[in-house]
């Protein structure tokens, strides 16, 4: 069975879930995987994976009409690559596209007798607009991408909230079409326990303390992520709490930068430096080594459609904090319902953070029983892929 995959392989979590979904569908069918993806930063992209890679450039914007002129060069572009890729791959059985509606749309055109899915990790334009704020290119944006939807043959999401999301934007056409839930899953080596000598060398690779308390972020530096209610947070904790250390694990690409160079004004005028620790591109397979010298991991997002960091730092053994965001609730609840933040205030999340460090060493350990429980009996499972298998037979 042949796979077109489009995407954009700088879009950090949502790219890592789909390399990691075609990795374990290669382990159990004969499936050839083709790539046409924006992008030229390869450092999350496994090779590998792919028989075939066509990466693009996205369409620059050039006057006049740059914008209106930036759609219509979008899908030119998306049709000369999809012929391209053609030439290489013949009819393909199916065309997954994760997000990138201008080159679904375009995919029409070159596959129109291949089946089709269309994976909604995200929103790619969400403006509400009004008379005072109207932008007909943005109407546009968003109006393609809810078309590509409805055009779709099968709608993927990974969480019920995802599914409430999209079934909204659809409005009364959400009527006609079924939105399949498959949640998100994580790679295999989040699995692996690292023995104390392993977490150790580790600990001392990247300059911890020793006796630290270590509260970890773990992905995008992005405004939707409340990474500055965080850091507002520890700097009070640190009044209270001596030892406490934060870790920012980062990507680097397509971060905000305005946003992290506020962030380090914010740890330079309070004079945290030697307690913030900010990691960039870490390879992922170290993740599980950072998340298992963390004490706890803590996500105060505004919107996720199901978070993979929550899903990593649970895998590894790690308690997280998290908004009731994606599937965050489900999980969380059968850890202990203390780790749901009711929101992502500085405060909130300082109030519940005071309350972990002076839990009991008996409910630090009992914590750490449930969320093995919870990997063992669930995360650990991967039945989600199962679910992709059903849906490509």
């Amino acid at each position: 069975m042949k796979i077109l995959i489009l995407s954009d392989i700088e879009t950090a979590g949502e790219w890592i879930l789909t390399q990691t979904i075609v990795e374990q569908l290669k382990k159990r069918d004969k499936l050839e995987f083709f790539l046409l993806a924006y992008g030229k930063n390869k450092i999350h992209l496994q090779e590998n994976l792919f028989e075939k890679i066509i990466l693009i450039n996205r369409t620059p914007l050039i006057a006049p009409f740059r914008y209106y002129r930036q759609i219509l060069l979008e899908f030119i572009l998306g049709v000369r690559s999809l012929n391209q890729i053609k030439k290489i791959t013949g009819q393909t059985d199916y065309v997954v596209t994760t997000n990138e509606y201008s080159l679904f749309i375009s995919s029409l055109l070159v596959f129109p007798f291949s089946k089709n899915i269309f994976c909604v990790q995200g929103l790619r334009h969400t403006d509400n607009q009004n008379l005072e704020n109207f932008n007909l290119y943005l109407l546009i944006r968003k109006f393609l991408e809810r078309f590509a939807w409805f055009i779709s043959q099968k709608i993927v999401v990974p969480s019920d909230k995802a599914k409430n999301i999209v079934e909204k934007e659809l409005g009364i056409f959400s009527r006609i079409k079924k939105v399949k839930i498959i949640p998100n899953i994580i790679s295999e080596y989040f699995f692996v326990k690292h023995t104390p000598v392993d977490l150790f060398i580790f600990r001392e690779k990247i300059n911890l303390p020793k006796d630290s308390k270590i509260i970890l972020y773990s992905g995008r530096i992005d405004s939707i992520k409340g990474i500055k209610n965080l850091l507002s947070s520890f700097i009070q904790l640190r009044r209270k709490i001596k030892k406490a250390n934060l870790i920012i694990a980062y990507t680097d690409v397509k971060a905000d930068k305005q946003l992290f160079n506020s962030l380090i004004k914010i740890v330079k005028d309070n004079r945290i430096n030697q307690f913030v620790y900010f990691i960039k591109d870490l390879p992922r397979k170290e993740l599980p080594l950072l998340y298992q010298n963390a004490d706890c991991a803590v996500f105060p997002s505004y919107i996720e459609m199901d978070s993979l960091a929550l899903r990593e730092g649970l895998s590894s053994g790690t308690p997280v904090f998290s908004t009731d965001t994606g599937n965050a609730k489900k999980l969380l609840e059968k850890v202990d319902n203390f780790f749901i933040l009711k929101n992502n205030s500085p405060k909130k999340i300082l109030d519940s953070l005071i309350k972990f460090f002076t839990k009991s060493k008996v409910w630090h350990k009992n914590i750490k029983k449930k969320i093995r429980d919870l990997v063992g009996n669930e995360l650990a499972k991967n039945n989600s892929i199962r679910e992709y298998e059903k849906l490509l037979h």
